[in-house]
């Protein structure tokens, strides 16, 4: 296991951070006086690190709560589906971590059997959802997000702010085929938006903006629920009003008005407030 592991010290804060974590213990401080600071396991998906992916967004999270609180973390990048359970299991056995955080839903089956066994084991599942007690759910309310960049493309579209905005009454979403709406975008001149991560540079003339999922958000709030000792095994939805969902502009060379935007700014407002109750579901 000790092999399979990256441990990152957090060296500018001077709490529990020894790779042994001697003398730390949950919920205390160590003998010497020094606050204790949880030491966290995070389990990647098989794709890995890089390209700016969710396992990218979620270890953003961990590192700010490193540099936040001080904490410790090991980190794994499985390199098959059958090995997240046995990762899972290995450090769940060994007792060395506060929380484990398993990024999404090709880790639930693998987790719904550890979690099982380790039942005071505390665990994080980002992006995906499970009943059991020892496992908190972080989701994102995409239905907010999605709301934002719809009411930017009816914006876009009315105010012409772009030539491929065509004056037809259409407006089409796409999820898993995302890659092949951004093709034909390029193909036949129209605008595109992308979604969960900032995909605006895979195609800057014509993805106008990106719906975001915040797992950097996701993973911060569960590290905190274990820092402050308010950890429940509940699901989590994190929304607009919490940093959950957002949508950005950046990269895209499709100019968005400042009008829009503020607009936008005004929307996000009525939504966080609940003057614009957006459903989780269509009729």
């Amino acid at each position: 296991m000790k092999k399979q592991l990256k441990r990152i010290a957090v060296a500018s804060m001077a709490v529990c951070l020894t790779a042994s974590m001697a003398g730390c213990a949950p919920g205390g401080e160590e003998e010497e006086g020094t606050p204790w600071a949880p030491h966290i396991g995070i389990i990647f998906t098989q794709a890995g690190l890089g390209g700016n992916s969710f396992n990218d967004l979620a270890l953003e999270g961990v590192r700010k709560a490193a540099e936040d609180f001080g904490i410790t973390y090991d980190q794994v990048e499985p390199k098959s589906v059958a090995d997240e359970e046995i990762i899972q299991d290995e450090m769940a056995s060994s007792e060395e971590y506060d929380l484990i955080i398993c990024v999404g839903d090709e880790q639930v089956d693998a987790l719904e059997n550890v979690a099982s066994v380790y039942t005071d084991q505390k665990f994080a599942l980002l992006d995906a959802t499970s009943d059991l007690p020892n496992v908190a759910s972080y989701s994102c309310k995409a239905q907010e997000g999605s709301f934002m960049v719809g009411a930017l493309a009816v914006l876009a579209k009315q105010e012409q702010i772009d030539s491929k905005l065509s004056d037809g009454d259409t407006i089409g979403a796409a999820g898993a085929s995302g890659m092949g709406v951004f093709q034909a975008a390029e193909e036949k001149g129209f605008a595109a938006i992308g979604v969960n991560l900032n995909q605006n540079n895979i195609a800057p003339d014509y993805i106008m903006a990106s719906m975001l999922k915040k797992l950097d958000t996701c993973a911060y709030e569960a590290i905190v629920s274990v820092v402050n000792d308010t950890y429940t095994g509940e699901n989590q939805l994190l929304g607009l009003s919490d940093g959950g969902v957002d949508y950005t502009v950046e990269g895209s060379n499709i100019k968005v008005p400042d009008n829009i935007i503020s607009r936008l700014d005004e929307i996000r407002e009525e939504i966080i407030s609940g003057e614009i109750e957006v459903p989780n579901e269509l009729d």
